[in-house]
């Protein structure tokens, strides 16, 4: 009865690492189409409303950093254009901190005189402000 269940576990056992196989191949094929268009993004981005900028590290970047990482530390398998990435992750989050910096000390300033000019604004006429009723534009 035992000589049974040894040969049912080995199946699944072959089973598992068979769609874990596939799993890994898809998603190699997934960075290999996405992550060339998302590195190539501007690594800043402004908006059209505020005029504030921000760090523009696509989410799904830093998905596959981290999957990257955990697959390297669980000892599985990863696909080379995943590899290839994850060899710059210093380099990336050297730059996404320093852009960082550069966000900061660019909107705060800008924050300071909006609110600056929004105060103004209010105390030059009391009564006429409804928030959420008055916009500016800075063009």
């Amino acid at each position: 009865m035992s000589f049974g269940r040894d040969r049912d576990s080995c199946h699944t056992q072959a089973s598992l690492e068979e769609y874990e196989s596939q799993k890994i191949e898809e998603w190699g094929r997934d960075v290999e189409a996405s992550s060339h268009v998302k590195l190539s993004l501007p690594l800043l981005t402004r908006d059209e409303d505020t005029h504030y900028i921000s760090v523009n590290f696509d989410p799904a970047l830093v998905r596959l950093l981290r999957e990257t990482k955990y697959f390297l530390l669980a000892e599985l398998q990863v696909p080379e254009s995943a590899l290839a990435i994850y060899a710059q992750v210093e380099t990336f989050r050297v730059w996404t901190q320093k852009l960082d910096m550069v966000v900061m000390k660019h909107n705060g300033p800008y924050i300071r005189v909006l609110s600056t000019m929004i105060r103004r604004r209010r105390d030059s006429s009391p009564g006429m402000m409804d928030v959420g009723r008055f916009f500016f534009d800075f063009e």
